[in-house]
């Protein structure tokens, strides 16, 4: 006699199996912030603890496209060509010492989660040579320069606190707006799910600050591993005529030549303990 409940209990374990497998085909997604533990130890350790003296030394923000759906693709296409562009205008500060440069993905927040657009961004964290330099006040310098060449874009900076600063075009002449912290430009706290971030004070223990400077590394980072990013990467460098080697999805570049050497170790260190590879690049 044929046993119905085999035949339902087959099918069950096809249809099981058969979505557990579309669920690991599927591509990996940007993230809020980076989801690895070890690889998040070894940063802490390898980079911030090593290089990062004071809290006034780190900047983080992201330059966000953010577009009508039918320009998303074209602006992922492009997505190289823009970085180019905005890692010369962070190379070209006199106080800059490295910094890493990675491409991520943010998703709207006015649409459902199955229905998200992803929409491309490149995320900096920056250290400077504050020895005689307010470093505090260079973003605004950076702002205005990125909005003068992608007047759609938004610059968004990483703080640390739930949120982040949404800046407009500096009115002033840039001279002037670095020497007043009350002539920055106009800002408003994003506090969508897309822009996490931590607790954040100058005034800190180095525990803190060490920590606080981590996080945001973190962010900048949180699409390392996103095969989703990866590939959208890759077809812009294509289109570009470059490899992803050349053109990966984090770039860390170095400014101070003197670097190159102890922050190309730091990252071999990295790889050793995680497997994650990062591209170094010279500042030419």
């Amino acid at each position: 006699m044929f046993n119905f409940y085999y035949l339902i209990h087959d099918r069950f374990i096809i249809v099981y199996l058969i979505s557990i497998l579309l669920f690991l085909v599927q591509p990996s997604y940007p993230l809020n912030t980076l989801n690895h533990p070890a690889l998040k130890k070894a940063l802490m350790s390898e980079i911030v603890s090593r290089f990062v003296d004071r809290p006034q030394q780190v900047l983080a923000w992201r330059v966000l496209w953010r577009l009508p759906q039918d320009q998303i693709d074209d602006a992922w296409l492009g997505i190289a060509e823009y970085r180019k562009a905005c890692d010369r205008t962070v190379t070209d500060g006199k106080s800059t010492l490295f910094f890493f440069s990675s491409i991520s993905g943010v998703y709207t927040k006015t649409v459902k989660k199955q229905n998200r657009v992803v929409h491309p961004a490149i995320s900096y964290w920056l250290l400077l040579d504050d020895t005689n330099t307010n470093c505090q006040l260079q973003l605004p310098h950076l702002i205005q320069q990125y909005h003068d060449q992608f007047p759609v874009a938004e610059v968004k900076e990483i703080v640390s606190r739930r949120g982040s600063k949404t800046f407009e075009p500096v009115t002033n002449a840039v001279d002037s707006s670095c020497q007043d912290s009350q002539s920055a430009p106009s800002s408003h706290c994003d506090t969508g799910p897309d822009d996490p971030s931590t607790s954040y004070n100058t005034g800190a223990n180095p525990i803190q600050w060490e920590n606080d400077a981590a996080r945001r590394l973190f962010i900048v980072l949180k699409d390392l591993q996103s095969s989703f990013v990866r590939d959208k990467v890759e077809c812009s460098a294509k289109a570009m005529g470059l490899t992803l080697d050349s053109s990966p999805v984090t770039r860390v570049v170095v400014s101070r030549p003197d670097l190159y050497s102890p922050l190309s170790q730091a990252l071999a260190n990295i790889r050793a303990q995680t497997g994650t590879r990062f591209s170094v690049f010279m500042n030419k």
